[in-house]
């Protein structure tokens, strides 16, 4: 075991729990309802982290607890989730209904997922338990993907399908009803009919129950890298389908090898996509030209998810700018290894420069970070909100005259809302990603 130093011990900028993964999961389908056996400051910590990150729609519509307080820790807490399971459906009507339990909670030795099962017997919808119990923090994606799991598991995906050509999606990290996160559920699709396959449902896509419960109808299953953390589980269930797993389809690199992927696995026609690649990968190259002529050679520092970090990279080594340092936030979706992995499956190579940092935390961000910044390491500085508030602070104490570039983008990001089209992954994608380079170094005099 290696020796630990305080860096390991610092708040991280991706500390979130396992209930936060599944608020956002149960945020993404309009008529799901989250019902939380916890006390009240998980509950506020979830509601309040989407409604940073989605100014559309509300997390407060569709959220319950059941008011735990310590007399019912001392009774025992189960029975209070049935009446208020069924009272919650009475008044909402949700499609389907998440229950998530405490840390706390699950410590004091309760049969959770036995009384789960029996209140899913008297429910009119489904109604199923996602437990938090795990052994470290910062598992937002573990919560995410078992929320998935769990949906996927209230259909039975042992019949033969009735769908074939049909391919349903699961790992979209949908976490707002915003124009960024719908459009690049359309480039999913669109992506989809260029690999000659039909796309079915998207899980998660911001579409409602009653579509998504027709997913064991598709033929295909194309399974993005946010699903990691439920991988086991999901390929027993998975067994009778054909499953796909891609990277994001980010990037011209990503997105070529995302199409060739697909269409090779479902028997589609390579010479088709092909013509399709080419014909889009040429206007791509058209809006990179723009920035390489005017923002070429920057020097960029990365924050975000291992998926993402993978394709941010490649977005800006594909325009001629020099990331430098990615930091890769999460806990459970593969790190510096997946993350290589991932590169060499695209062709990219890295710069040998590169410093690849595992979750770093906010100290070192406000500290060894500005420090390189001060010092003209990074122009430009991608990530979350929980990053780029540490390097404004940071800001504020130095010299007026001194600015870089900041973009948000990730979860969560409080600060940048979209209301036009504006996806990460596709082609489009990609043109989008050349526009915020440019918008935002010319705002900021990069």
């Amino acid at each position: 075991m290696s020796e630990k130093t305080l860096e390991d011990y610092g708040v991280k900028s991706m500390h979130q729990a396992k209930m936060t993964g599944v608020g956002v999961a149960v945020h993404a389908v309009p008529d799901a309802y989250i019902l939380m056996q916890t006390g009240v400051g998980c509950k506020y910590k979830v509601g309040v982290q989407i409604s940073w990150q989605d100014h559309v729609r509300h997390p407060n519509r569709h959220e319950a607890w059941t008011q735990i307080g310590e007399m019912s820790l001392i009774r025992g807490a189960s029975e209070r989730i049935g009446p208020f399971a069924r009272s919650r459906w009475e008044s909402k009507k949700p499609g389907i209904m998440v229950l998530v339990s405490a840390y706390f909670v699950e410590l004091t030795g309760e049969d959770l997922p036995s009384s789960a099962k029996e209140v899913a017997e008297t429910m009119p919808c489904p109604f199923f338990l996602v437990a938090t119990a795990t052994s470290k923090f910062g598992v937002l994606f573990e919560g995410y993907a078992e929320t998935i799991r769990g949906m996927l598991a209230q259909q039975d995906f042992k019949q033969a399908h009735t769908n074939p050509g049909e391919a349903c999606i699961v790992g979209s990290f949908f976490t707002r009803y915003e124009q960024d996160c719908l459009a690049d559920v359309n480039q999913l699709q669109r992506l989809c009919k260029v690999s000659g396959v039909k796309a079915g449902p998207i899980f998660l896509s911001g579409r409602p129950w009653a579509e998504l419960a027709e997913a064991w109808r598709s033929q295909f299953v194309i399974q993005l890298p946010y699903m990691k953390p439920a991988g086991k589980r999901l390929a027993r269930m998975l067994k009778y389908r054909t499953v796909i797993e891609t990277d994001l389809p980010m990037g011209i690199a990503g997105t070529v090898a995302w199409i060739r992927t697909v269409t090779e696995a479902t028997g589609g026609n390579m010479a088709v996509a092909d013509a399709w690649i080419d014909r889009e990968a040429s206007k791509t190259q058209a809006a990179y030209s723009l920035v390489r002529e005017n923002c070429s050679m920057h020097p960029v520092a990365i924050f975000a998810d291992t998926p993402l970090a993978v394709g941010l990279v490649t977005l800006m080594l594909e325009m001629g700018l020099k990331p430098r340092l990615v930091g890769l936030r999460d806990w459970s979706l593969g790190g510096r290894e997946a993350f290589e992995e991932a590169m060499e499956r695209l062709g990219v190579e890295l710069p040998p420069d590169m410093e690849i940092i595992e979750r770093p935390s906010l100290y070192w961000l406000s500290t060894e970070c500005m420090e390189r910044i001060k010092n003209d390491d990074f122009h430009v500085v991608i990530g979350s909100t929980m990053e780029l508030r540490v390097i404004q602070e940071c800001f504020k104490e130095m010299a007026p005259n001194f600015r870089a570039t900041l973009i948000e983008t990730g979860f969560p990001s409080a600060q940048s809302h979209v209301v036009t089209p504006r996806p990460s992954m596709g082609f489009s994608g990609a043109i989008a990603w050349a526009q915020r380079i440019l918008d935002a170094m010319t705002t900021f005099g990069g």
